[in-house]
């Protein structure tokens, strides 16, 4: 379904960049922004945004793609990515591969989307669900080829959203870096981050963003709260940040429900 491209090749053609921040780099100095956690000041994330809604009323995709700065830092070796059950954290790198890869990460191309990340086994997908996602991106693909034809290649990808979530299609609850290096198996521990709705801001200097939400720019504005709001979110946020990813989308899907009952008892 997707072109087979080496990562040395993408990264010598301009499609990819060889380092995250060389790639956010590019970003700014294309679209002159500077970039937030959310990217609304960037024309193109924007652009990109209204380009999924427009094929996605419903916002079924846009809760399993984000928008990507699309970028290697491992050389010419291949990135793929594991699950650790254990420790719930995932292992992103190049690695010997054993058994079918799924791709992950895609750049758009007047070819189709080549992909530059993949999962291997560990990495659980509904196969039908990916077949619905893949036929999602070719035809997102063939729009961004038509919109930004005299642009291409543009330094904005897309990538399947499935960390430390139950289904692919669930709503993201973290957000997730890459740290140092697992001892035994060489890659990036990816870990997952409990991002904050009340700043707009990373917390942490030493990451560098390279996702951003695919959901549409009407949907990403500030939220307006009282203090007695405020004061009731931040101690909720406290608490998660206290709990394992597993428990975090237990807890979080258990409080949704119980205040969906109380929302319908009270009418």
């Amino acid at each position: 379904m997707f072109p087979d491209v080496p990562i040395a090749r993408l990264v010598a053609d301009g499609l990819i960049a060889a380092h995250p921040v060389q790639a956010r780099t590019r970003i700014m100095e294309r679209y002159g922004c500077e970039l937030t956690v959310l990217g609304l000041e960037c024309s193109a994330i924007r652009t990109l945004r209204d380009l999924v809604e427009s094929l996605d009323d419903r916002g079924r995709f846009a809760r399993c793609l984000v928008l990507c700065a699309s970028h290697t830092h491992w050389g010419d070796r291949a990135i793929v990515e594991s699950y650790d059950r254990v420790r719930e954290v995932f292992l992103n790198g190049p690695v010997a591969a054993s058994g079918d890869l799924t791709p992950m990460s895609f750049v758009f191309t007047e070819g189709g989307p080549i992909p530059f990340e993949w999962c291997d086994q560990t990495v659980s997908f509904d196969p039908g669900s990916l077949n619905s996602i893949f036929e999602f991106i070719v035809r997102l693909n063939d729009l961004v080829v038509s919109t930004f034809r005299s642009e291409l290649p543009i330094p904005i990808g897309i990538s399947i959203d499935h960390r430390f979530k139950n289904t692919i299609w669930d709503d993201q609850i973290f957000g997730y870096a890459e740290g140092a290096q697992d001892e035994e198996d060489g890659r990036a521990v990816v870990r997952p981050i409990l991002d904050s709705v009340l700043s707009p801001y990373v917390d942490d200097p030493e990451q560098v963003q390279v996702t951003w939400t695919c959901f549409p720019n009407h949907r990403l504005n500030q939220l307006e709260l009282k203090d007695d709001d405020h004061t009731t979110l931040s101690k909720l946020e406290a608490h998660l940040a206290t709990l394992k990813p597993s428990e975090t989308v237990v807890f979080v899907n258990e409080l949704e429900t119980a205040l969906r009952q109380r929302a319908a008892s009270e009418l």
